[in-house]
């Protein structure tokens, strides 16, 4: 690609956005895309350029009812920034568009129940386009392989969302690998390491395929329910739990758990919500800088003389919290608490030892962690 030119500025982001419109059908409106048939809006915005004719779309969708957002990474390359844009539009549109806009308007693939929390749950699952790059006639994407491997693991990780989505990323180009898993935007370690293992087993040596492909479950709202929190509000909250916590942390040289907790419940006015904070971020900033760490999804939450065996996917707080976590990190949660909540998880303390004994994080079953929450605290 030594040919490649670049004479032009990038089109803005509105540019970008009427461009998709004009291409799907739709309009704009405020800056995003109204799309056609089920009124979801998309916000598409263009990351900074750094190899010419190589760009990347970040792209969200939301529709009302909906707990989150749908995001997607998107790339384009071409001979020019405007036929790499072009290229990222498009495939925005074979993704995302078709998946949000098109399919759910349609029968879903499959509808299913689960039990969360005492109470069914009723679910409808579309699956997206199975896009592939590369070909190789001894690999074959027929009869939806990557449902059929990740389903049951998806399903288990299913608690109150009203919607939950699934990005699946695999390759093969030479000696290297790509399997991920994320559900809601969050890397699942077990069921990458399911895919993995499966692309080890079943693709030809060095495929040269590149895959991709979303699921998007929607939960029905009779059997939803109510959650007081969106994801800026469990932003908020986090804000409020870093300074507490280094208030607290920094007034006494004895860390007065206790106290910490009876502030934080009145600062969020919630004790369930205030539990979550307390005890899953220490352990999901460790995680986050000790990422070769296996840690287990599958989490025991202990509170009122009841244990619950549970993923921690299936909290309504996770996800929001993760996101959360990396939107505020070292800017509106300062280094010196992200510090703090490190040296205060029970991960920390295992990840000292691991390094002291010189153990590879690969070489480790995973971590389970075990939660012990007030009796107030109720699984949501």
């Amino acid at each position: 690609m030594d040919d490649i030119v670049n004479t032009q500025q990038p089109p803005s982001n509105a540019e970008i956005a009427a461009r998709l419109a004009h291409g799907i059908g739709a309009e704009v409106v405020d800056g995003l895309v109204v799309l056609p048939h089920t009124g979801a809006n998309l916000r598409v915005e263009l990351q900074p350029i750094e190899r010419p004719g190589v760009v990347t779309l970040f792209v969200w969708a939301t529709r009302p009812g909906w707990d989150r957002f749908f995001f997607d990474s998107a790339s384009g390359q071409g001979q020019t920034t405007d036929a790499a844009i072009d290229q990222a539009v498009f495939n925005v549109g074979i993704h995302v568009v078709h998946l949000v806009d098109h399919l759910t308007g349609e029968a879903p693939s499959e509808q299913f129940a689960t039990s969360w929390a005492g109470a069914e749950h009723r679910w409808s699952a579309w699956l997206g386009n199975l896009v592939s790059m590369g070909k190789n006639d001894a690999l074959s994407f027929d009869g939806e392989p990557f449902w059929r491997l990740l389903r049951d693991g998806v399903v288990a990780r299913l608690g109150n969302q009203k919607m939950t989505y699934v990005k699946v990323t695999a390759a093969w180009f030479g000696d290297n690998i790509t399997a991920e898993v994320r559900i809601n935007d969050v890397v699942s370690l077990e069921l990458t390491t399911l895919l993995r293992v499966h692309i080890e087993a079943t693709w030809p040596v060095q495929a040269g395929v590149f895959a991709k492909q979303f699921f998007l479950i929607l939960q029905d709202d009779a059997t939803r329910q109510p959650y007081p929190y969106a994801a800026d509000d469990i932003k908020t909250a986090l804000i409020t739990a870093g300074r507490v916590f280094s208030d607290c942390r920094n007034g006494s040289r004895d860390f007065d758990e206790a106290a910490y907790f009876h502030r934080l419940v009145e600062a969020v006015g919630d004790v369930s919500l205030a539990e979550e904070l307390r005890a899953l971020v220490p352990e999901l900033v460790l995680a986050s800088v000790e990422d070769a760490l296996p840690v287990d999804e599958k989490i025991t939450i202990a509170a009122a003389g009841a244990s619950h065996r549970i993923d921690i996917n299936q909290l309504a707080s996770y996800a929001h919290l993760v996101w959360a976590l990396n939107q505020t990190w070292c800017r509106e949660v300062p280094e010196a608490t992200l510090r703090m909540w490190m040296a205060s998880s029970a991960l920390g303390n295992l990840v000292g030892q691991i390094k002291e004994k010189h153990i590879p994080p690969s070489s480790m079953r995973p971590i389970s962690l075990t939660y012990n929450l007030a009796s107030g605290y109720v699984l949501r």
